[in-house]
């Protein structure tokens, strides 16, 4: 049987397998991240090495460090029990803390934030208590919780005089690394001026593109402009739930769009004289279906994003359309001595219409997703009904709950 590969391709596949094998990430993490540093040994000696180290596992819950002396040469690692702190040229540093955990303390290897006097700390891991960890001479890492780091802060930075002028910007304070890292600077320059700081850069926090799933309930009014009658059909609150996406153009401006499909009712009976004559008609008017909207709106959102909640308005445009709809139309006579004849019709509403639509809400921030509250006004002009003879014109109110991601 002939070779499916002739050797010279043979030779090309082997080639680039090998290329393949040699830039993976375990090949990579062998090579590739080991940069002029320093380690600082925990144990006697507690010498510090300079060399190359490797910060890959330094952030891990399993806490290890590769340090070789010179380029090329054999590599030790190190455990969380060996180093007591170490560092790139990266500005990437790491220091073996003492943290609470419940009622007993563990060893952790925190990201160094800010290094002075007064330090910052962040767990990697996100498995301790807190994200945040802060400490002054003489005193242990603090955990800054989200709910209670105002407090822990104000405490620390009581004894700097000018502390609502360069440390929280019009005394309020963000949970944050970037503003964390800026109070704890700011602290050491007004408490220590003397003192050698080091400190980290955090890029802000930035918007980021954001997937959601939404679920809610509405309301939906229905105008029938052949019956002469300005007031609307109103059906009761039906289920709804949607798709959405937001691309951010700032941390305040975005533009939001997605799908929402909402299912509605009504049934509407009134009654009219018959011109002309003394008879009384009574009209049934029934509708049952579907609607599936595509919204296109620019988002405004207040405050920054690092904090906990953010209200929102937005408004721009949709288009709609009807799924599964009928219209059922009766018209019938109290009186049983009228000569006229009850009529039964049904007719179906499709095609698309348009309209806009308006929302306000605020967002909650959890960890890294964020979980939307609002309420949303759609009006959308011109659905046909048999054919074009007639056009319905719906109203709909919303409120409904969005996760992000």
């Amino acid at each position: 049987m002939r070779s499916f590969f002739s050797p010279e391709k043979r030779g090309g596949v082997v080639g680039i397998f090998a290329l393949v094998l040699a830039t993976s990430p375990a090949a990579f993490g062998q090579q590739g991240f080991f940069r002029p540093g320093y380690l600082v040994l925990a144990t006697a000696p507690a010498d510090t090495l300079r060399g190359e180290v490797d910060l890959y596992r330094a952030g891990r819950t399993q806490a290890q460090v590769q340090f070789r002396s010179q380029p090329q040469g054999p590599a030790r690692t190190y455990d969380l029990s060996e180093v007591r702190a170490t560092g790139d040229e990266s500005g990437l540093r790491y220091r073996r803390c003492e943290v609470p955990r419940g009622d007993t303390k563990v060893l952790a290897m925190l990201q160094v934030l800010v290094a002075g006097p007064a330090s910052l700390y962040q767990d990697p891991t996100g498995k301790l208590p807190a994200t945040f960890y802060l400490d002054k001479p003489g005193q242990a890492p603090m955990p800054l919780k989200r709910e209670q780091f105002v407090q822990v802060l104000q405490t620390t930075f009581a004894d700097c005089p000018t502390a609502t002028t360069t440390v929280a910007y019009m005394g309020r304070y963000l949970y944050a690394a970037s503003e964390l890292r800026r109070y704890v600077v700011n602290y050491n320059r007004c408490r220590y001026p003397r003192a050698t700081v080091q400190s980290a850069y955090i890029a802000p926090i930035k918007e980021q593109v954001r997937w959601g799933a939404q679920v809610g309930v509405a309301r939906l009014s229905i105008y029938y402009p052949y019956t002469d009658r300005e007031e609307p059909t109103t059906g009761p609150l039906t289920p709804t739930f949607g798709l959405l996406t937001t691309l951010p153009l700032t941390n305040h401006l975005a533009f939001n769009t997605g799908f929402t499909h909402s299912s509605f009712r009504s049934a509407d009976t009134f009654a009219r004289p018959v011109i002309g004559t003394d008879y009384i008609r009574t009209y049934r008017y029934q509708t049952k279906g579907s609607v599936v909207r595509w919204p296109l709106a620019v988002r405004v959102t207040l405050r920054r994003p690092e904090t906990v909640w953010r209200p929102y308005v937005q408004g721009g445009i949709q288009m709609s359309y009807i799924l599964g709809s009928r219209l059922r139309m009766q018209t019938s006579y109290p009186d049983p001595n009228t000569p006229l004849r009850s009529v039964s019709i049904t007719e179906s509403m499709n095609g698309l219409g348009r309209g806009l639509h308006g929302e306000a809400g605020l967002l909650f921030r959890y960890r890294q997703a964020l979980l939307g509250a609002g309420f949303r006004a759609e009006s959308t002009n011109g659905y046909p009904v048999r054919g074009r003879s007639y056009l319905n014109d719906f109203d709909q109110l919303t409120f409904a709950l969005t996760y992000y991601r």
